[in-house]
């Protein structure tokens, strides 16, 4: 029996609580269950590889976040703010190959509220957030001299209590694509 293991990650975030993370196959069938408390960011998915593709080369998995804790935070920040999944769950999407025995998976919970012992209301039309976005990720990045287009070569990483949304601007710009939504940063042409 060969296993497949996914490495996950929720970026802007310090620790995760009172939540349980599953993983399911495209037939809906869970693939393993983790307990989410006082964990930190980063955590692990393994499970059977043939559970998991069903004879495919390809295979598109679920990936859900359940609040176990109802109002209490979900998650913590640089800085202490804390965070309650605001859906008792949210489900995510990872693409994973046969011909690989690992996988990332990168996830960025949309329905995130201020926690009210934080003192700091969820956004509305009638009380805007005004507080701007903590990044949490470097100021730089580097890659190496020939690579491939569409390597990756940044990751933008921050936790608002508004939905966020990315843009690259200057002079290079063109020679970069970021998605809009997870903020990875992307090679259009290789550096020489």
């Amino acid at each position: 029996m060969a296993n497949f293991k996914i490495k996950t990650v929720l970026p802007g975030f310090k620790r995760l609580f009172g939540m349980t993370a599953e993983v399911y196959n495209e037939a809906g069938e869970i693939l393993q269950s983790v307990e989410l408390n006082n964990s930190r960011k980063r955590f692990s998915f393994k499970f059977n590889k043939e559970d998991a593709f069903q004879g495919s080369k390809k295979a598109k998995l679920s990936i859900k976040l359940i609040d176990n804790n109802g109002d209490d935070f979900n998650f913590s920040a640089k800085g202490g703010k804390q965070f309650d999944l605001d859906a008792d769950e949210q489900t995510f999407t990872a693409s994973i190959r046969d011909n690989k025995k690992r996988g990332r998976a990168k996830l960025k919970p949309s329905n995130i509220i201020l926690d009210a012992a934080d003192g700091n209301p969820t956004p509305t039309p009638e009380n805007p957030d005004d507080t701007a976005p903590v990044f949490t990720s470097g100021k730089t990045g580097s890659i190496d001299e020939n690579v491939e287009l569409g390597t990756l070569v940044y990751d933008a990483d921050a936790t608002d209590a508004s939905a966020l949304s990315f843009t690259l601007s200057g002079g290079d710009s063109s020679d970069f694509t970021i998605n809009s939504e997870t903020g990875l940063v992307t090679i259009n042409q290789s550096p020489d």
